[in-house]
């Protein structure tokens, strides 16, 4: 077996091999990572509890009010909902971000069952689901300023 059939194998491309034929480090790296990517594809969904969601739920509602209380301190009156609505979703993304599960619909093909089951989330993807949580809570907690009262 040839040098390159063998990174080949061990899920480097061709243009990857191209690039660092002359670097083994970084191609043991790049086999590395495409291993771990197959690890984390073929790990099954798997069923959460109902308190899963609730807890995400309540995350989002509880930093919600806090959006609402620093706008009210802002203002000296109740804010717009807009300012809620970003302290709500900033809430449940960085539940999911920080847990880096993430759900999905699924169904059964021979019984017809439908059920929502969780998978985990790349990296990217997690990294992607906590910065828009902080964006999202940043704009709630200075949502004084920006969206004025109710």
């Amino acid at each position: 077996m040839t040098e390159e059939a063998h990174w080949l194998l061990r899920g480097v491309s061709p243009q990857q091999y191209r690039t660092f034929h002359d670097n083994p480090e970084m191609l043991e790296l790049i086999a590395k990572n495409a291993e771990n990517e197959r690890k984390r594809a073929a790990s099954p969904p798997t069923e959460k509890p109902w308190w899963w969601v609730a807890l995400s739920v309540l995350i989002g509602v509880m930093l919600s009010l806090l959006c609402g209380a620093m706008g009210y301190l802002q203002l000296g009156e109740l804010p717009h909902e807009a300012v809620f609505a970003c302290g709500l979703i900033g809430g449940t993304a960085s539940f999911y971000g920080v847990s880096g599960w993430r759900a999905g619909n699924y169904e059964n093909i021979s019984t017809g069952e439908k059920k929502v089951l969780w998978t985990k989330m790349g990296t990217g993807l997690r990294l992607l689901v906590t910065l828009g949580a902080l964006l999202m809570l940043g704009l709630g907690l200075t949502g004084g300023w920006w969206a004025g009262p109710f």
